[in-house]
């Protein structure tokens, strides 16, 4: 797996990592996006083609909330430039 995909993997909470390396070989290489909205199912898009994880989590606004915070070191302004 990609290095780069897998230190994004590394900050999301468990069941998403989990749920996303469990997607075949072929869909993690192809991977082009992870879509995480709050109340909805996270969507993978892979080779121009979108996937419901249909995971059972739906994401609360202070989990998507946190998600982001992860992602970004908590730091919003290094990522404005």
């Amino acid at each position: 797996m990609d290095r780069g995909l897998q230190s994004i993997l590394n900050k999301l909470p468990e069941h998403l990592k989990n749920r996303i390396n469990g997607l075949d070989t072929d869909t993690l290489e192809k991977l082009e996006e992870i879509r995480i909205k709050a109340y909805t199912d996270t969507l993978v898009i892979a080779d121009g083609k979108e996937f419901d994880l249909n995971d059972g989590h739906r994401i609360t606004p202070e989990s998507l909330e946190h998600i982001l915070d992860v992602l970004v070191d908590y730091s919003y302004y290094a990522y404005e430039d």
